[in-house]
């Protein structure tokens, strides 16, 4: 694998590290808030400036906006049934979809899958983000972002 792929795979590990353990500090933290409350104002933090940052890193890796990629997304739920539930409506999107127990912590579950191909255009992409962070309130959970391999199959 060439360094920029490292490099990017590296930033979208840290960025999903970073997410996990905000999350994980931020319920702990508010046990007298209610949880879709505090979900939503979890949700919009930061999102579109790292949205931005990704899209930068791409553009970096000789992704255009003409490109159509995957993405793989990233959600954190502590309920089986909302993991469910959400992933039921992943896969109505035409995304694959699955759940289970986050390994760093057995009380979170998290549910990951890929995108059909999209348009790597900014605009497509934040309206895409958008549109999972609602989602993310919609099921009682956390859209932590996305990543993707900048160099797969077309």
């Amino acid at each position: 694998m060439s360094k920029p792929n490292r490099l990017f795979l590296l930033f979208c590990t840290v960025f999903l590290a970073v997410g996990i353990f905000y999350f994980i500090e931020q319920r702990r933290k508010s046990d007298q808030a209610s949880p879709k409350a505090e979900v939503e104002r979890m949700a919009i933090t930061d999102s579109d400036q790292t949205d931005k940052l990704l899209v930068a890193e791409l553009r970096k890796l000789g992704v255009t906006p003409e490109d159509s990629l995957k993405l793989e997304y990233f959600f954190y739920t502590s309920s089986a049934s909302s993991a469910a539930q959400l992933t039921d409506s992943l896969k109505q999107l035409g995304y694959t979809a699955s759940y289970r127990r986050a390994a760093d912590n057995s009380s979170e579950i998290v549910v990951t899958g890929w995108t059909s191909p999209m348009l790597m255009q900014d605009s497509i992409v934040m309206s895409w983000s958008a549109r999972m962070r609602d989602m993310a309130v919609r099921y009682n959970s956390l859209f932590d972002g996305w990543g993707t391999d900048p160099h797969q199959k077309k």
